[in-house]
């Protein structure tokens, strides 16, 4: 039936939407030891130290300098971009 369909996918979509604005502002209930990031994965996994052969540069020796809280904790989504700020 066409109206149950789209019935369900509106709560599919609330939903997804709802997940997405907890993510965003940190607040959602996820397994972060799973799904969370260091300080040193993020910039792994985020690209930034690649060079044009997907190889791994060094990282600048003040990136290792830099006391930056929480750099070792699991964060995840709205939590690891206020660690960045």
């Amino acid at each position: 039936d066409a109206q149950r369909l789209k019935e369900r996918g509106r709560g599919f979509r609330e939903s997804f939407l709802s997940r997405l604005q907890q993510v965003v502002r940190g607040t959602a209930d996820v397994a972060t030891e799973q799904f969370g990031e260091t300080l040193g994965d993020e910039h792994v996994r985020g690209g930034l130290f690649m060079g044009n052969s997907d190889r791994p540069l060094r990282a600048p020796q003040a990136l290792y300098d830099r006391d930056v809280p929480n750099a070792k904790m699991r964060l995840f989504g709205g939590a690891q971009y206020h660690r960045a700020m």
